[in-house]
């Protein structure tokens, strides 16, 4: 069985770009700072659930990132 810990991450244009700019270094870390759980993040980045309006918006109430950066993000996605 393969070690997932050592696993390569999805790109993910969202959460990487929040990860980059602030030095966040899991996606763990990330789930903690939003007040979300990991596994959330997790169904996110593996695409099994849609960046929704009301992650963008938490992401944008707590890193005060611009919501228009953001839809543009995940329409990259």
């Amino acid at each position: 069985m393969p070690d997932m810990r050592s696993a390569k991450l999805l790109p993910h244009p969202v959460l990487d770009y929040v990860k980059n700019r602030y030095n966040i270094v899991s996606d763990r870390q990330l789930a903690i700072l939003l007040g979300l759980t990991a596994p959330l993040v997790s169904k996110v980045r593996t695409r099994n659930r849609k960046t929704s309006d009301e992650l963008l918006l938490r992401i944008h109430e707590v890193f005060e990132i611009p919501i228009v950066v953001l839809k543009q993000l995940r329409n990259n996605e």
